[in-house]
């Protein structure tokens, strides 16, 4: 049996100011230069090492708006092998890259503005939970398990998440 997973996940630091584009057929789309800290070198130094990451849709408008550098992000992403022509040289070149179209900011810079919810989205009441006590039985620790109860007229309320897109490589621009 083998698997095959192309899958990461990453949390670091934005090295610089974000700055969206448009591809060649108008997906949006950022380059972000992350910094996560590495191992510890011998005279104590955490290395730091500097992942280059290209976001895209909507977490790539979201990140110009909310992100700046030294924000903290953790995003979910798949490596992509690169391969072009060098046009100065005519040599084949490749390199590995991260893709991501799933982001979340963890910490934000100082003097960067919090991302506010909208008010008609998440309008409904707050999800209660009720708790059974667990039956008395000696020798033995047999706790009910946890439902989740709702009172009338209220819904359950859906966590807030980016929208999931999916990228075909002709929307990649490299």
């Amino acid at each position: 049996m083998s698997f095959n997973v192309n899958s990461l996940n990453l949390a670091g630091r934005i090295v610089k100011n974000i700055e969206l584009q448009k591809s060649q057929n108008g997906t949006v789309f950022t380059r972000v230069g992350i910094a996560t800290d590495g191992r510890k070198r011998k005279n104590g130094e955490t290395q730091t090492n500097f992942i280059y990451v290209t976001v895209f849709g909507q977490s790539a408008s979201y990140l110009a708006q909310y992100a700046r550098k030294g924000t903290t992000i953790w995003l979910e992403g798949r490596l992509e092998q690169n391969v072009w022509t060098d046009q100065q040289t005519g040599q084949q070149r490749s390199r590995l890259e991260v893709l991501s179209n799933n982001v979340q900011i963890v910490h934000n810079a100082q003097g960067v503005q919090q991302p506010q919810v909208a008010p008609q989205q998440f309008n409904q009441a707050p999800v209660q939970q009720a708790y059974t006590q667990p039956q008395a039985a000696p020798q033995q620790f047999n706790q009910a398990p946890v439902q989740q109860a709702y009172t009338q007229g209220q819904a359950p309320v859906q966590p807030q998440t980016m929208e999931q897109t999916t990228v075909n490589s002709t929307d990649v621009p490299f």
